[in-house]
């Protein structure tokens, strides 16, 4: 399992700390420009993965709960992803919309 691919696993799946420490790898792994290769052939599961989280998260804990330093990578992960180009022109219309659907709730 890849880098990448186990920081989608923790999101989806973890505890809010390692949530944290799962967006920190993916903002490094995102930062990486030896990673791109590896960014575009994954993007349709970045972008689901993004979305779970929202869902998972944002939908049905208590703001009160949710820590401000994960909404704040959070966001910034989307950023990030949502910026770069080579992602995006990979990406599905299906797991894009999707993931805008998601954060417009």
């Amino acid at each position: 399992m890849t880098p990448l691919e186990r920081a989608l696993q923790t999101l989806s799946k973890g505890e809010m700390p390692e949530k944290v420490d799962a967006l920190v790898n993916l903002n490094e792994i995102l930062s990486d420009q030896k990673s791109i290769q590896e960014l575009c052939s994954k993007s349709d599961m970045i972008l689901e993965g993004l979305s779970t989280v929202a869902m998972d998260t944002f939908v049905r804990v208590a703001v009160a709960e949710i820590p401000i330093r994960f909404a704040k990578y959070y966001l910034n992960i989307v950023y990030k992803t949502s910026t770069t180009i080579a992602v995006i022109r990979e990406s599905s219309e299906i797991s894009m919309i999707m993931l805008i659907e998601t954060l417009l709730k």
